[in-house]
């Protein structure tokens, strides 16, 4: 590249160069940069620059596509300082592959007196025909670019066809070179996935767990303690529920294998965070590869294990995409009361709103379909919850026993298994037959029969429901049922009380299992005050702190459990922290009543003087309203209440006026 206008440094200083250099993922060379690098000091050497602070920024195995990458962005950070007299680098494709953000930084540049020259490109920013110039050559690239992506394409489809691995490798399979390593040679392809067979078992269990309805983070733990890596592209060793649901629904396991089930479409807007990178979107049916493979697991057990997290969806029809209606907002239900924590007054979801230390809200508080506006700090929530459940594990060891001699009797005898096998084979017999008078119907008729065939497929699905479930049954007759013993079922509560202290979001498998019903928010009103503070209500069943193993399995045999006593008990907890006036008010009228003096009242509930005879004051308003609690419960919108009423002309955060409730 010819210079016109010749490089010289500033007046009483050295030229301070920065030396950019890039190579992307498909290139594939260490050397790349390197070599970049030496052609940029060659290039100042030979035009008389042998004095100047060099400074080396690079983004090895980075597509220029990206607009912000590592060394990129240090760059433009450099160039809004002014650190540098010029900017050199091989072309602009090392810069950017993008031509709006290759104009920008080096338009910026230019706009701060900073000298851009890429020789690949003759492009010299101090040259008037510098933008035309840079135009071109960004185009040039991009369209180079597409070339490549066509090629990589194209190679990706003859590995397929011949059966060689493309993508990752996946769990419980392992990969193997068409010409294996030597001592001096590496191994080289194509590859070819197989299964490991050490893993087969692994990834017989997962889905078996998954059958049974056992919470995908409760086996996410199980397969991180096994030992079995995830796929070869995880950042992350431990296992996670998306993981273990990701596994189930790959079609892989049962003997098919897919590929580019998604497409990859760019991120064109500049300004967004993840310029440049490309999101996965669903992919046309018909541009879908398949092929068969040796299947891990059978289709009834593949079928069941699916149908199991189908079942967890709530909502199947939703929209997806764009055309849902949350698309692009981000979501907060993440804790572990998420669908288990309702509003009394219109049985809707409790939100993380309303605090600035973060709180939780009726949903609908806010448009005003609610009037129960009444919040509840978030971390007081947890804790008060999570203590009163783990109480209550600890405490439920005498009725479990019984439970479990209960239990001990059923599997002896093996009943309910056998009555639901003969059940479920009687029921097969009876749709058998009526699939085969459907088809029957089918082949009989001339004319197209829409109302039958669609009754064939609701037949078809049943059976292989069906057979999935009898299929386990029976798999079930040869494995013995063992009971903990009251060390282990000790052990259990223990570590299960500390989950649920801990009120992280895994607590959540333990409370859905122990919920009769969700918690609900219930408002109450504080006697002979505006205040409205809210209580929950949750209803708890002993018998979910069984061992998983045999809760699943007595959901699914329907074995009926005698009556202990307490099986389903309510417990209503405190979500605020009462103030010292009402917490004592009973009490200090109580003694009052029995002779106690106040200074005796004081001292005995270690409060101050002002605060003991405000306490016995509402105590005695209480006796004589016929009241033990100071706390009111509310069916209604009240009257007044602290910071719910208009302010102003405008309701208060926000809020519509009062409607009437809807209790639950």
């Amino acid at each position: 590249m010819r210079l016109y206008v010749p490089l010289k440094a500033r007046l009483g200083r050295c030229l301070r160069v920065l030396i950019y250099a890039r190579y992307s993922t498909d290139e594939q060379s260490k050397h790349s940069i390197s070599a970049q690098i030496a052609k940029c000091r060659k290039f100042l050497a030979q035009w008389g620059i042998t004095d100047a602070e060099i400074e080396v920024i690079s983004d090895p195995g980075v597509s220029g596509e990206i607009v912000h990458r590592t060394g990129i962005d240090r760059v433009v950070a450099g160039i809004k300082l002014r650190k540098w007299d010029l900017i050199l680098a091989e072309d602009s494709s090392r810069l950017y592959r993008n031509l709006s953000a290759c104009l920008d930084l080096v338009g910026g540049a230019v706009d701060l007196g900073i000298r851009v020259i890429l020789p690949g490109d003759d492009v010299d920013t101090a040259n008037d025909n510098w933008m035309g110039l840079l135009e071109e050559a960004q185009v040039h690239h991009t369209r180079s670019n597409a070339y490549t992506r066509r090629r990589i394409k194209r190679t990706i489809e003859e590995l397929w066809e011949m059966g060689a691995a493309v993508g990752p490798l996946r769990a419980g399979f392992k990969r193997r070179a068409s010409v294996p390593a030597t001592a001096k040679e590496p191994a080289r392809g194509p590859f070819f996935d197989e299964v490991d067979e050490k893993w087969v078992s692994v990834i017989h269990e997962i889905f078996e767990r998954i059958a049974r309805d056992e919470s995908p983070w409760c086996v996410a733990e199980w397969v991180t303690s096994t030992g079995m890596a995830k796929a070869s592209n995880a950042r992350i060793a431990t296992w996670r529920d998306r993981n273990i649901t990701d596994l189930v629904r790959n079609p892989v396991y049962r003997g098919m294998e897919e590929y580019r089930k998604k497409r990859y479409q760019k991120i064109h807007n500049s300004q967004a965070h993840n310029a440049g990178k490309c999101k996965a979107i669903p992919n046309e049916p018909e541009n879908v590869m398949t092929r068969r493979v040796k299947p891990m697991v059978e289709d009834d057990l593949w079928i069941r294990a699916n149908s199991a997290i189908d079942g967890r969806n709530v909502n199947p029809d939703s929209p997806r995409g764009f055309d849902h209606p949350q698309a692009g907002i981000p979501r907060d239900s993440r804790g572990p009361l998420s669908k288990d924590f309702c509003c009394y007054a219109c049985s809707k979801k409790m939100h993380n709103q309303g605090r600035a230390d973060g709180g939780y809200r009726c949903s609908q508080a806010k448009s005003g379909a609610c009037w129960n506006r009444a919040t509840a700090d978030e971390a007081l929530t947890h804790a008060a919850i999570g203590k009163v459940m783990a109480e209550e594990i600890l405490s439920g060891q005498g009725v479990l026993g019984a439970y479990l001699r209960h239990l001990k009797e059923v599997f002896q005898d093996d009943e309910p298994r056998r009555q639901r096998m003969d059940e479920l084979r009687r029921e097969l017999k009876n749709e058998t037959e009526t699939r085969e008078r459907v088809i029957d119907k089918l082949v009989g008729d001339n004319a197209d029969s829409p109302g039958l065939e669609e009754r064939l497929t609701q037949v078809e699905q049943g059976l292989r429901a069906k057979n999935a479930e009898l299929a386990s049954l029976e798999a079930q007759g040869d494995h013995e049922q063992k009971l903990p013993s009251d060390e282990e079922l000790q052990a259990q509560l223990e570590a299960s009380a500390a989950t649920l202290l801990s009120m992280e979001r895994e607590a959540s498998r333990l409370l859905k299992r122990l919920l009769d019903g969700p918690i609900l928010a219930i408002p109450y009103q504080q006697f002979g005050s505006d205040k409205v503070v809210l209580r929950a209500q949750i209803r708890i069943k002993i018998a979910g702190l069984l061992p998983d193993d045999l809760y699943l399995l007595l959901q699914s045999l329907k074995v009926p459990m005698p009556d202990y006593g307490q099986e389903v008990h309510t417990v209503l907890i405190d979500l605020f922290e009462p103030t010292s006036v009402p917490k004592h008010a009973k009490a200090a009228w109580d003694m009052l009543s029995a002779g106690k003096r106040r200074k005796q009242i004081q001292a005995a509930l270690g409060i101050t003087k002002r605060i003991a005879c405000q306490a016995v004051q509402l105590g005695e308003q209480m006796a004589q309203a016929g009241l033990v609690d100071p706390y009111i419960r509310l069916t209604e919108p009240p009257a007044n209440a602290s910071r719910w009423r208009k302010r102003n002309g405008k309701s208060q955060a926000g809020d519509a006026p009062s409607q009437e409730p809807d209790t639950a």
